[in-house]
């Protein structure tokens, strides 16, 4: 009652904390098989990802920069830009079709392991 207004201010603060403290659910222990992924397995699961991405994008860009070549009703954007949006198309396609063949070559290269023995 005849403390400071900072250290009145200080001792609800403290008070709240560990009013919260009692609230919080308790920290779950790491399980140790997730504790190290190894960056083999999620660079391997990175390749799968963007081999599939890239073989759903090329032809789906393919196709939506045929619609905008030939002025097709599908695409509805103006007329005027439809031949500049199939050009970006076609080239987007392009740059997915170089993301799939590096994705591709990626996922299905095996690297030797330091254990394996040549004979």
């Amino acid at each position: 009652s005849d403390l400071p207004l900072g250290l009145k201010s200080a001792a609800v603060w403290a008070r709240a904390a560990r009013l919260c403290a009692c609230f919080r659910p308790p920290p779950r222990p790491c399980r140790p098989e997730y504790r190290e992924v190894p960056e083999a397995a999620m660079a391997g699961g990175c390749a799968t990802f963007c081999t599939i991405m890239s073989a759903v994008a090329v032809p789906m860009l393919l196709l939506w920069g045929y619609f905008c070549s030939q002025k097709m009703l599908v695409m509805q954007i103006p007329d005027a830009n439809k031949a500049d949006a199939g050009k970006g198309c076609y080239m987007a396609a392009a740059m997915y079709a170089v993301t799939f063949v590096v994705a591709y070559q990626s996922m299905n290269s095996k690297k030797a392991s330091a254990r394996e023995l040549k004979a």
